[in-house]
């Protein structure tokens, strides 16, 4: 090889090794920020809290009990009276009577104003023969306060099969005529598909139900908490055609939600009723718990002596409350799971990409240490050419 092509593969050479120095640089650098990405998958890893599940420690009380006569009773509330020395103490008792029970949970829907179109429809006695089988879209002029409502079933003769018109009744129907009517039910709520009235407007729309019972029964089911004019009052019917009455919360129908407990009325039902009692004393056993109830004898408004009542403790468990504290820690611990899966996933396709630049690291490297060897070589043919240079001149 001559000198000037000896020179040129030289230079050739250099500038291999430089690029092939340059890719393992390159190299080292995507391994670099592998290895940051790698470092904070495994951080995020070790700040995540792993769910505990719930103790049904956590969800017993004590509950204290005893027995006046035939009527069995437990504590409720106790608080320290102002005096420092007495207990003002809660006593429930389960009493059979009027009452309202949890009948389901139901979807609440807020009416908007709008016009709705339909036809008016006043029946003779042909049309009124007709038979429907379906009331929805039909609307009446409310007797009591003469505007427009829903139709119900008692504003039609019911027959097998659905529904007739009563001839000479005025009806709206609601579809394709070109009349119209102002919402009957704008700005209204409903709930299980039926308008929401207010306690007074539901007394007054079915004056003859015998309110006493619905309001003797909320009275008996939540004592102070709520008063009937805190309900919402929704009407069904009956096979027989008699009305139903069911009971919302209006704070829970008008609270944003879109779902609310409905109560039903029972006649004799059971609850519980709930009396404060003023000027207790209390005895203790050695580990804190309360062994006797001293009730205050009265004489106007002057104690003149206690009736000693035993209690008996028993720890309750809380079931429900458990087993929601249970489920929210098996989603905890789906989601602990799965944020887990999805760290180690991403932290195999680092390393996996890892290993890739690793290989391509050593191949550069076997590729740099041949260049190497090579440009040696070169290296010394140049030599070897200057000095023969330098012999033969010199010679």
């Amino acid at each position: 090889m001559g000198m000037s092509a000896s020179q040129a593969r030289y230079l050739g050479l250099i500038a291999r090794q430089s690029n092939t120095e340059y890719q393992g640089q390159q190299i080292n650098q995507e391994r670099t920020v592998l290895s940051q990405q790698s470092t904070a998958l495994y951080n995020s890893l070790l700040a995540m809290e792993v769910p505990t599940p719930p103790s049904t420690n956590d969800f017993t009380t004590v509950v204290y009990s005893g027995t006046e006569g035939a009527t069995t009773f437990t504590l409720g509330n106790i608080k320290p009276a102002a005096d420092g020395q007495s207990y003002i103490v809660e006593k429930k008792t389960t009493q059979v009577g009027d009452a309202l029970s949890q009948r389901y949970s139901t979807a609440i829907v807020e009416r908007s104003a709008e016009d709705l179109t339909g036809t008016y429809i006043t029946p003779d006695a042909e049309e009124a023969q007709n038979v429907i089988t379906s009331i929805n879209g039909y609307y009446v002029i409310d007797s009591n306060t003469g505007s427009w409502r829903n139709a119900e079933a008692s504003d039609f003769t019911k027959v097998d099969g659905g529904y007739q018109l009563i001839e000479g009744k005025k009806y709206f129907q609601q579809g394709a005529g070109s009349e119209t009517l102002a919402n009957p039910n704008a700005n209204t709520y409903t709930v299980y598909g039926e308008t929401a009235y207010s306690f007074a407007q539901a007394k007054e729309k079915y004056a003859d139900l015998g309110w006493g019972g619905y309001e003797q029964a909320i009275l008996n089911t939540f004592g102070d908490d709520y008063k009937p004019e805190d309900f919402m009052v929704i009407f069904t019917q009956s096979d027989n055609g008699s009305v139903i009455p069911y009971f919302a919360l209006a704070e829970d129908v008008k609270g944003g939600d879109d779902r609310a407990v409905v109560y039903e009325y029972i006649a004799n039902g059971q609850y519980t009723f709930t009396e404060s009692i003023e000027g207790c004393k209390l005895e203790f056993d050695t580990s804190g718990r309360i062994t006797t109830l001293k009730q205050p004898i009265l004489d106007g408004k002057n104690i003149i002596g206690y009736t000693d009542v035993s209690l008996e403790a028993t720890t309750v468990t809380d079931e429900a409350a458990y087993q929601d504290a249970y489920a929210e820690y098996e989603y905890a611990q789906y989601q602990y799971d799965k944020t887990q899966q999805e760290i180690n996933a991403k932290t195999e396709i680092i390393q996996q990409e890892d290993r890739n630049l690793e290989l391509k690291l050593q191949r550069l490297d076997n590729e740099r240490t041949q260049i190497t060897t090579e440009i040696e070589a070169v290296s010394k043919v140049i030599d070897d050419n200057i000095e023969s240079s330098y012999k033969t001149f010199s010679g």
